[in-house]
């Protein structure tokens, strides 16, 4: 089949398949005399894999260790559960620092909203303070740009 069937049986781009290739997730497809990429189900299946794998929001790097197992083993299946497992541990930590900086977004804008933030000497000082304990992180880019004009004069 061609690279659009291809496409199409996969529910993704043609520019998709051409990106997976040149990742090295998708083997060099053979060729037609015509020059025409040849694909066949085992690059269905391979990459039904890729999106399924994509949909749950793995990145390349594991979906490649995913690949390596399907293509290395006649029993995937305990390789891929060890790989699945460490990422629900990444996930679980991706998860715990997401509910931290919304807990830290939600006081700065309301801190924000009270107008409790020191308004002056910073660009934006949602982003540049910090309300929990109203000290800045780091100096606001309008305090250095003075700094620097007083010690040029």
């Amino acid at each position: 089949m061609k690279i659009g069937e291809l496409a199409e049986q996969a529910g993704i781009s043609v520019s998709t398949i051409r990106f997976y290739e040149r990742q090295g997730l998708m083997p060099e497809p053979n060729r037609r005399e015509s020059g025409y990429r040849e694909y066949a189900e085992t690059d269905v299946d391979r990459l039904r894999l890729i999106v399924a794998a994509k949909k749950r929001r793995f990145p390349l790097s594991i979906i490649r260790l995913c690949l390596d197992a399907v293509d290395g083993a006649d029993e995937p299946c305990g390789e891929i559960a060890r790989i699945v497992e460490t990422r629900l541990k990444e996930i679980e930590q991706e998860i715990t620092d997401l509910s931290t900086l919304r807990g830290h977004l939600r006081a700065q804008l309301q801190a924000w909203r009270a107008g409790s933030l020191p308004a002056a000497d910073c660009l934006c000082a949602i982003l540049q303070t910090d309300a929990l304990n109203n000290t800045e992180k780091s100096p606001p880019p309008v305090e250095v740009r003075r700094q620097k004009k007083e010690q040029t004069n």
